[in-house]
């Protein structure tokens, strides 16, 4: 059954409310209301100005997105008239590129607009105080959609990349906000960045190795009580399994034996620790590399000799290593010169 069929319910907002009231989980909402309705008002896009005290910057790359105005997705533009002794501006507070295309358009005289009109008495500072404040409240107390909630949208009209993330999940069994399987265990993050992240680095040539890795978390450690699983654990597994089966180095260079001895050591020796061992301080960029750099430390020390993976080979096939190079900057500067030649992980014939 499609996504679309199977989580098509309606229910009314007064009684979701109702619900999460009773629940306390509205504890720092006040009953009342405050402010005023801004009136809406249609202005002409060309009278529209900006404040550099305030106002972001614009941006080319956010229009040419766009691509044209579109009626159907623009929302009113937040403006605010200073009084005519200052110079009677319309100041734009929210809506600077939809004003911006707009005016590029050339076939809108005038677009709506919610108005707050200063007082005659207000001073210019006082003006420019009330439109910064309400610019960081629009900027900063509004939600902006998650990357789950376009997923969740997408599966609707059948977007690939969400009906690619949101099949992955139900082959994992796992669940997040609403996706996946609506039966299956749930991930720790509610913005599952990190399984985000993982398909879209294994999802399209690889993606089998993902519930390899989920699989594995679910027999050795999945059987506590409460257990939830780390997206960035999910990762780093993903990542070492991809590299045991296909790591190679610029040489064409395998793992040969030890790929067995490092599957074995896996099974029967990892679980002994607790997965918080294997991602202490992983944070920040390359947190999977760093996953598996980290879980095969524990492995050498207890590898025999000859089986053994150091840094510097898991490093040439593609599993960086921060405490070589930290930065994409740097990495190139390095290629440049001839001195850095890591494989092209996962993706070794490109």
């Amino acid at each position: 059954m499609s996504y679309k069929k199977q989580q098509d319910k309606i229910r009314l907002i007064c009684d979701i409310i109702a619900e999460l009231d009773a629940g306390n989980k509205l504890s720092n909402l006040a009953i009342g209301a405050k402010g005023k309705w801004l009136p809406i008002e249609e202005h002409d896009p060309n009278t529209l100005s900006i404040s550099k005290f305030y106002q972001r910057q614009f941006s080319s790359n956010a229009l040419n997105k766009y691509r044209q105005f579109d009626r159907e997705l623009a929302r009113p533009v937040v403006i605010a008239i200073r009084p005519e002794c200052h110079g009677g501006n319309k100041m734009t507070i929210d809506g600077q590129h939809t004003t911006g295309l707009a005016i590029y358009s050339a076939d809108l005289e005038k677009i709506p607009c919610m108005v707050l009109k200063h007082p005659a008495d207000r001073s210019l500072d006082e003006c420019i105080e009330v439109e910064s404040k309400l610019f960081h409240a629009y900027n900063t107390a509004r939600k902006n959609p998650t990357a789950i909630d376009k997923y969740r949208a997408g599966l609707c009209f059948d977007d690939p990349e969400a009906v690619r993330f949101n099949d992955i999940l139900e082959s994992c069994n796992l669940q997040v906000d609403g996706l996946g399987d609506l039966h299956g265990d749930e991930l720790a993050t509610s913005g599952a960045a990190r399984f985000i992240k993982t398909v879209e680095q294994f999802g399209e040539g690889h993606r089998a190795y993902i519930p390899k890795a989920v699989n594995f978390i679910r027999r050795h450690w999945g059987k506590a009580p409460g257990f939830k699983y780390r997206d960035d654990f999910i990762h780093g597994l993903t990542t070492l399994y991809v590299f045991l089966d296909e790591g190679r180095d610029r040489k064409g260079s395998k793992l040969n034996g030890k790929r067995d001895a490092v599957l074995n050591w896996m099974e029967h020796k990892m679980p002994l620790n607790g997965i918080q061992m294997y991602v202490q301080n992983t944070a920040g960029g390359n947190t999977q590399y760093k996953i598996v750099h980290k879980i095969m430390e524990f492995y050498n020390t207890q590898a025999e000799s000859n089986k053994s993976i150091s840094s510097e080979y898991l490093h040439m096939n593609g599993i960086w290593d921060s405490n070589v190079i930290e930065s994409r900057k740097q990495r190139l500067g390095a290629v440049g010169n001839g001195h850095y030649l890591t494989a092209n992980f996962p993706n070794y014939d490109e």
